[in-house]
């Protein structure tokens, strides 16, 4: 499928997606927000690689984010707790709020995120890291980021190029921010090419990486710089990036129209 063809199809599958949560509660549809999440953020780097539109691209990053705070602000107003939709690592939407620069989202995500690992909804290793994440953008204290990294590093097998780069920026290690990140961006290529058939969301990504993107952010943030160019961030996205005004949250809109 080409790039145009995939954006086709995604915005056709977004908007299933929203008339099915449009008129049903939000709690018992968490495969449904997973998906919607995935699929804005892939329709985001469909406008980007076809017309370079960053707009666009922070646009639907922005909608991604929106989408996934709509579904865990309810489940936490229903008070529902054992839900594998809920999980910390769920969803890539803290780095679509990372690379959107919007720390305020990254701290909502958290605050109404699990503060525990979910057995049933995520890998260990996974919640680690979205937790050491987390904890870094916040500026958690170092002791508490240390102890995730220790709790990530006895999760991987070896020490992952994720884990790496925990460790890395916790501890202003360019070099091994580097070595890590090169590692990171060498697996997501290969990931990119898999091409499952009936799969949106894959080939988008294995053209830009928003994890990767994010973390180039943060590195930055850091003061430590990347002497490589890589395609998976490209440069002129990286450059055009900023904080940008709040598009309209379309599913603070549906909440009122429907009562949600």
């Amino acid at each position: 499928m080409s790039i145009k063809a995939n954006k086709e199809a995604l915005i056709d599958s977004i908007q299933d997606g929203i008339s099915v949560v449009a008129g049903n509660p939000p709690e018992g549809l968490g495969d449904v927000y997973q998906q919607l999440t995935e699929e804005f953020q892939a329709l985001g780097i469909c406008n980007y690689i076809l017309d370079l539109d960053t707009d666009a691209f922070y646009r639907n990053l922005l909608f991604s984010v929106y989408a996934w705070r709509f579904y865990l602000r309810k489940c936490q107003e229903k008070g529902i707790e054992e839900n594998i939709f809920s999980s910390l690592s769920r969803t890539e939407t803290l780095f679509d709020a990372i690379v959107c620069q919007r720390l305020d989202l990254v701290a909502e995500l958290d605050q109404l995120s699990p503060k525990a690992w979910s057995p049933k909804g995520e890998y260990q290793e996974n919640y680690y890291y979205y937790a050491f994440v987390y904890g870094y953008v916040l500026n958690r204290p170092p002791e508490e980021l240390k102890k995730l990294a220790e709790e990530l590093e006895a999760c991987v097998e070896g020490n992952g190029a994720r884990h790496q780069l925990c460790v890395a920026i916790s501890e202003g290690d360019k070099k091994l921010f580097r070595e890590s990140f090169d590692e990171l961006m060498d697996a997501k290529t290969e990931e990119g090419k898999r091409d499952p058939i009936g799969s949106l969301t894959l080939r988008p990504g294995s053209n830009l990486s928003v994890e990767g993107t994010a973390w180039l952010l943060l590195a930055k943030r850091a003061g430590i710089s990347v002497k490589n160019t890589y395609t998976l961030c490209p440069q002129p996205l990286l450059d055009k990036l900023a904080k940008k005004p709040d598009d309209a949250d379309i599913f603070l809109e549906l909440e009122k129209d429907f009562k949600l």
